[in-house]
């Protein structure tokens, strides 16, 4: 049986936690990117329907009332009011969501 040293086997083994770390680090990291990525492809999407519902709630409302700045007046009213509401609501429905997430990425449970 050959000898080996013990400062061997202690480099080897901590080289592979070294590289075990490494891993995980990059498994987390791109698992976060995957999901901001798909998080900014939502909001994009989201925002091109609100800009859309907008201009038809303006032509509607602008229809209905005979002026179409009115109808942007109350529209643009209506987006303020739900702007209230997220800035409100900004720590329960942001924050604790994303804190959430990353305590799961970073720590793996699924």
């Amino acid at each position: 049986m050959k000898y080996r040293d013990p400062m061997d086997s202690t480099r080897d083994f901590m080289d592979m936690k070294t590289d075990e770390i490494k891993l995980k680090a990059v498994e987390s990291l791109s698992l976060v990117f995957s999901k901001f990525l798909g998080l900014i492809v939502i909001i994009m999407v989201a925002m091109i329907v609100l800009v859309t519902l907008g201009f038809g709630g303006v032509l509607l409302l602008g229809d209905v009332i005979g002026s179409y700045a009115a109808g942007a007046f109350i529209v643009a009213g209506i987006f303020l009011i739900g702007l209230i509401i997220l800035i409100c609501l900004r720590k329960k429905l942001f924050l604790n969501s994303f804190v959430q997430l990353f305590i799961q990425v970073i720590y793996g449970d699924k």
